[in-house]
């Protein structure tokens, strides 16, 4: 499993739910648009818990999880040239000491 990290602009304020990432921005909409094509991904919250309990610097921050590494790479461009987006990268697999 290829993990995706993407942190979203903290202005957004982003939260997902029910397959769809919202925002008080009309500039999350094209995030969904390009999520129609990677229907097989799985977006979970990096951090998780009560919004007050995440500190600032750790919010906007989600993890997809896609089986193939070519669609990770895909996905991982597309949401590079959002504007919506400040970072998109692929978690390097973990390393034995």
């Amino acid at each position: 499993m290829i993990q995706l990290i993407v942190r979203f602009h903290l202005e957004l304020d982003v939260t997902y739910s029910s397959g769809v990432f919202q925002s008080s921005s009309e500039a999350i909409q094209p995030i969904n648009n390009i999520f129609k094509g990677f229907l097989d991904a799985q977006v979970e919250p990096l951090f998780t818990g009560d919004g007050d309990d995440i500190p600032a610097h750790m919010q906007g921050y989600y993890a997809i999880n896609l089986a193939d590494p070519d669609r990770a790479q895909n996905l991982q461009r597309q949401l590079q040239r959002q504007p919506s987006v400040e970072a998109a990268y692929i978690k390097p697999p973990a390393e034995l000491p």
